[in-house]
């Protein structure tokens, strides 16, 4: 890892799992993927470490925004660094995409979502860059964006999806040729449009970083782009009705995982084992007394006793051990995870910790504490 730590530049080794439908876009673009947040709606689970490191069906966040990228014709990404880096760093040599140069902007202060990019101003001069959000995962029409952002004449596009009434979220509203007229109810004054959410996928002209000041902490969808709609600047909206996640809690974060996993349309499938209808596996093990009822995706390493039953949705990290006789349903175990003999779990996330022999947690997080104790914790609701 010291070689890591000496350079911001890192150059593909091996292949990773495809997550895009094997189209490509123009290789000459670069993307950037937003990974430098602090994660404080995820807390506990970014206590010790970034949002972008978390597993999503044993692959970090940012790796699959890597291969999103990579998917699109990007040749070179710029991630921003924040908050646990090495927890990142540590994490890059094994899950680059092959032929894909990634650079870290390192961020002391935190600056922003526009102060972030403005801060890689210096890679981004070449034309129509992607920007990505580091936990947006997602199945994006991205050649019809990509026409749609270059026919518009648009300083920036944004991906959207139609929004639920009643949704938590503040709406990005268009008109009826589809360009932005409001975002978060800025400006105050003027049309008002359609709502939309946005999704974390941007495309965006060099000409927008003239836009952003130097130097400061700045937020793109609450400073820049408002002050861009008043002063009459073109943004786009890209309308998709395509898969797409939301993770911004730890239970949305395990519901996450399991849609994922039960998504034939972007679960990269053939990179794994499937013994059984629904079941997928890093590489060969034995299933002795033991059978899932529903999908699962278990890592290399894990070891699961006989009469254990595996319901509605699991995923086991590497070297996880289940008990025997224990069931586990719809629920989340990152490597590392020990689960006792008899235990039940339901609607949970283990990251690391152990269960004790005959414990019942429903809807919980376990997470490892001082010495040998394990926290347990409310998950929430999404």
């Amino acid at each position: 890892m010291s070689s890591c730590r000496r350079s911001n530049k890192f150059l593909a080794k091996r292949n990773g799992p495809v997550m895009i439908r094997g189209v490509k876009g123009d290789d000459e673009m670069v993307g950037v993927l937003l990974t430098a947040g602090k994660g404080v709606r995820m807390r506990p689970l970014t206590d010790r470490r970034a949002k972008g490191s978390l597993p999503l069906c044993n692959l970090p966040l940012f790796a699959h925004g890597l291969h999103i990228l990579r998917g699109w014709g990007c040749r070179k990404v710029v991630m921003n660094l924040h908050s646990h880096p090495d927890s990142i760093i540590s994490l890059l040599p094994d899950t680059r995409p092959e032929g894909l140069q990634v650079e870290l902007s390192r961020e002391s202060t935190l600056m922003g979502s526009a102060g972030g990019i403005k801060k890689m101003e210096r890679h981004l001069s070449g034309g129509p860059f992607w920007i990505l959000n580091g936990d947006t995962v997602l199945d994006l029409e991205f050649e019809a964006m990509l026409d749609r952002h270059r026919t518009s004449g648009a300083l920036a596009t944004l991906a959207l999806a139609p929004q639920p009434e009643g949704s938590k979220y503040s709406p990005v509203e268009i008109d009826d040729d589809g360009f932005i007229v409001r975002i978060a109810g800025k400006p105050e004054a003027g049309r008002r449009g359609r709502p939309h959410s946005f999704i974390g996928v941007q495309l965006a002209e060099p000409d927008l970083l003239g836009h952003i000041p130097p130097g400061i902490p700045v937020g793109i969808t609450n400073e820049v782009y408002p002050r861009l709609i008043r002063a009459g600047a073109k943004l786009a909206g890209f309308v998709t009705r395509g898969f797409w996640l939301e993770m911004g809690n730890p239970a949305a974060y395990v519901r996450a995982n399991l849609r994922f996993l039960d998504e034939s349309r972007i679960f990269p499938r053939n990179r794994y084992l499937n013994p059984l209808p629904g079941l997928f596996t890093e590489g060969e093990m034995a299933m002795v007394g033991w059978e899932p009822q529903g999908p699962a995706l278990l890592a290399k390493g894990v070891r699961i006793g006989p009469g254990v039953r595996l319901e509605g949705g699991v995923i086991l990290g590497k070297g996880v051990v289940a008990g025997r006789g224990c069931r586990i349903r719809r629920t989340l175990l990152w490597e590392g995870s020990r689960v006792g003999e008899g235990a039940i779990l339901e609607d949970c996330l283990v990251g690391g910790a152990t269960i004790p022999a005959g414990a019942t947690l429903v809807g919980k997080v376990a997470l490892p504490g001082e010495g040998r104790e394990t926290r347990i914790l409310e998950l929430g609701s999404p």
